[in-house]
């Protein structure tokens, strides 16, 4: 897996811990396309990335964002694997 660096640092919607980098699941090697889902790894909440006139940015996924990748059983299982790692082992 490959990791993006941010350069600027971004922030997670829902903690507002600040993020500096983004492992891909994919090895790509590109950044982040708009839509991408992130998963904080403090926090545990689901994001999206998106592309703005100021660049990239960390964004709250829309209703219908998440019932997409919900319904997704891949994200769903990874999901709900981190949030019980999360919950037994939570970040210092």
């Amino acid at each position: 897996m490959e990791s993006y660096d941010f350069g600027e640092r971004l922030h997670c919607p829902a903690c507002k811990h600040h993020l500096e980098a983004a492992t891909a699941v994919t090895s790509n090697g590109r950044q982040p396309r708009d839509g991408a889902v992130s998963l904080c790894v403090y926090c545990g909440e689901v994001s999206v990335f998106r592309h703005g006139p100021l660049g990239l940015f960390i964004d709250t996924p829309t209703l219908e964002e998440l019932r997409d990748i919900m319904s997704e059983p891949r994200a769903r299982r990874t999901i709900n694997a981190f949030h019980r790692y999360w919950a037994e082992n939570p970040p210092a």
